[in-house]
């Protein structure tokens, strides 16, 4: 299961809670990712997630099946499926650049 889909409390009242509630209030979702040190997994779930979508779509509207994106990005069928799946975040960035190549876009990357 995604950390971000993680549930935040047991169904069983003896479990401790994973996480803690945030200690101020205006605390950010951000800072309760950061408290339960879940934030970057987080973040690289959501990106996989969007890259995962992106294709998906892009594979529908253009009627393209996955050994047809697997010829143009260069891989295999079961390598497709592992972009296509949005659990699975181990993504290079020459596959990303790929992707988003296919896609008609490309990755903009900041550091802040």
């Amino acid at each position: 299961m995604a950390p971000f889909c993680a549930p935040i409390h047991s169904a069983n009242p003896a479990d401790p809670a994973p996480f803690s509630a945030p200690t101020a209030i205006g605390s950010t979702f951000e800072d309760f990712l950061s408290a339960g040190g879940i934030l970057e997994e987080c973040r690289a779930s959501a990106i996989k997630f969007k890259i995962a979508h992106e294709l998906e779509k892009a594979m529908s509207e253009r009627n393209i099946s996955k050994a047809q994106v697997a010829r143009q990005l260069k891989t295999s069928r079961t390598g497709v499926d592992r972009l296509l799946d949005p659990e699975n975040t181990s993504i290079t960035l020459n596959t990303m650049a790929k992707v988003a190549n296919l896609l008609g876009k490309r990755i903009e990357f900041a550091l802040r």
